[in-house]
């Protein structure tokens, strides 16, 4: 278990850097390997999912934003997150705004 960890933190951190320098499919990749490894590891979840958003791939990234609050039901990152992908991209202000309250709470 630790080998898988410390494989998804070294994916995790060469991902981040690859989608800094737009290198975006090799990003999506780790983050797809580090998935495979823990794929209910919100950290990895939560890179996935901004990645997609950003690639304006919302469908996917809707997706990822469920499955990290799924794990993590008050996570604030993606409750806010998911908040803005429902309300510029996804033409759902009213669920928008109960996902801001609860990031609020």
């Amino acid at each position: 278990a630790v080998a898988g960890n410390l494989a998804v933190a070294g994916n995790l951190a060469v991902a981040g850097n690859l989608a800094r320098d737009d290198n975006l499919a090799e990003a999506e990749a780790l983050l797809v390997r580090a998935l495979g490894v823990n794929g209910s590891h919100v950290p990895s979840l939560s890179d996935y999912a901004r990645l997609l958003h950003s690639a304006g791939r919302v469908l996917e990234a809707e997706e990822m934003y469920k499955r990290i609050l799924a794990a993590d039901a008050n996570n604030e990152v993606a409750l806010r997150n998911y908040a803005a992908l429902l309300h510029d991209s996804l033409g759902n202000p009213s669920e928008a705004e109960l996902l801001y309250r609860r990031a609020d709470a």
